[in-house]
């Protein structure tokens, strides 16, 4: 505590322009941690990554989350994977897609958008597939393990038609289901889904 409060003095003592006060790492690429010692477990409390300028790791109390103030701590972080896509039925062409997901504690919320066709047209059940490279740490159980929607546009000027997104039992895997009014190919498919890492 008594070395921090004299960072923390030194750091407002320093010339700024106008209101603002800078701590700078001068290693390029190199990170800004803020370790803390919890008793005994030694803790980075936030770092922000020198090569992506972003905070790549926040832990805050469960009480500010809205969960339980004696459980620990919540982990905040985000990112992007590539998830490898699957035709199902009546689907053609799907692409991999890049997903956008951020994860609080144990809840991992994703969204992506994927190019999708349908074979058969006339609102015929059409459902493609898309693995994840990273958590959860194990395949799904079930296919409530995720809970989501998707939506597609099927055709220019036409309103988006909505579908389900849901865990593939057995698999690091989510299912869009979606009914497909016509063939074109190349639609758009958004999608949004969350998902436990336990």
């Amino acid at each position: 505590m008594q070395r921090l409060l004299l960072l923390l003095s030194l750091l407002f003592a320093l010339p700024a322009l106008g209101a603002d006060r800078v701590i700078i790492n001068p290693d390029q690429d190199g990170d800004l941690v803020f370790r803390v010692n919890d008793g005994g477990a030694v803790t980075d409390a936030l770092v922000i990554t020198g090569s992506t300028g972003a905070v790549s790791k926040l832990s805050v109390p469960d009480s500010a989350l809205g969960g339980s103030a004696t459980s620990g701590t919540q982990l905040v972080k985000a990112g992007t994977f590539t998830a490898i896509g699957a035709n199902g039925t009546n689907s053609g062409s799907v692409g991999n897609a890049t997903m956008h997901w951020v994860q609080v504690g144990n809840t991992v919320f994703v969204t992506a958008s994927v190019t999708n066709g349908c074979t058969t047209a006339g609102n015929t059940n059409t459902e493609f597939t898309q693995t994840l490279p990273v958590t959860p740490a194990s395949n799904f159980a079930a296919d409530t393990d995720v809970d989501g929607v998707c939506t597609i546009q099927p055709t220019t000027g036409v309103p988006y038609t909505a579908g389900f997104v849901y865990a593939v039992s057995g698999a690091k895997t989510v299912r869009c289901n979606y009914s497909c009014a016509n063939n074109a190919a190349g639609r758009t498919v958004k999608m949004v889904f969350s998902y436990s890492t336990n």
